[in-house]
């Protein structure tokens, strides 16, 4: 089983885990919000904004429901990568939560550098944004966090793969120098062999001259 299959396990369990309490985050909120209503209706239109913009929260944190989170996490790790490329040209641009979410998941799923940099982003926007409950903005600093080690050890790899190569040319580089040191010595080789070649045939040449004139000189004095 590979590492990233571990970790994608091991985020579920999490995801599991942190979903269960939930509704304990967002009791409180959906409580106040009952009780700003209930202020609202009995002092006017003096707190009407506020009660609005706490209702407004209160609604869009009770469309956060985590089955339906746990679901699309389910659903996007039973996907090959190529099925979540699919269905990411199918989503188009995320505008819910929710699509927000799968849409995070789906590039996680791609497993590579661009996917996993769209990840990191939409699980950051998810983990800042205060209308998110505050056990799914803990998901997704989790889940954020893993696509930023994935984007990290990418780099790391980048970097080792560029020292390799440069470690490879620098190899070939070395080797052609001493290929070229090798021919240099054997050519330089050769001339010293051809120059005492050529002395020998020199020396072989006066002595063969000398000893010609000595015989020349031997013959003049018998005359």
């Amino acid at each position: 089983m590979s590492i990233t299959r571990i970790t994608l396990i091991s985020l579920t369990i999490l995801f599991t885990a942190l979903l269960s309490g939930c509704e304990q985050f967002g009791a409180p909120i959906s409580s106040g919000s009952s009780g700003s209503s209930g202020s609202s209706g009995s002092s006017g239109g003096s707190g009407g904004s506020g009660g609005s913009v706490v209702n407004h929260s209160s609604r869009l944190m009770k469309q956060q429901n985590p089955d339906r989170w746990l679901a699309i996490s389910k659903e996007v790790d039973a996907m090959t990568p190529e099925q979540a490329g699919i269905a990411l040209n199918i989503l188009g641009n995320p505008k819910q939560h929710d699509d927000l979410f799968y849409y995070g998941m789906l590039n996680q799923k791609l497993g590579r550098i661009d996917g996993w940099v769209q990840a990191r982003d939409a699980f950051r926007k998810l983990a800042n944004d205060p209308v998110v409950k505050p056990s799914i903005r803990e998901l997704a600093r989790i889940l954020e966090t893993h696509n930023q080690s994935q984007i990290n050890w990418h780099q790391r790899h980048q970097n080792l793969q560029k020292e390799l190569a440069e470690s490879v040319l620098d190899r070939e580089a070395l080797g052609r120098r001493r290929e070229l040191l090798r021919h240099k010595n054997k050519v330089l080789e050769q001339k010293i062999e051809a120059l005492t070649d050529l002395e020998a045939v020199i020396s072989d040449r006066k002595k063969q001259v000398s000893d010609e004139d000595l015989s020349s000189d031997s013959l003049k004095g018998e005359d």
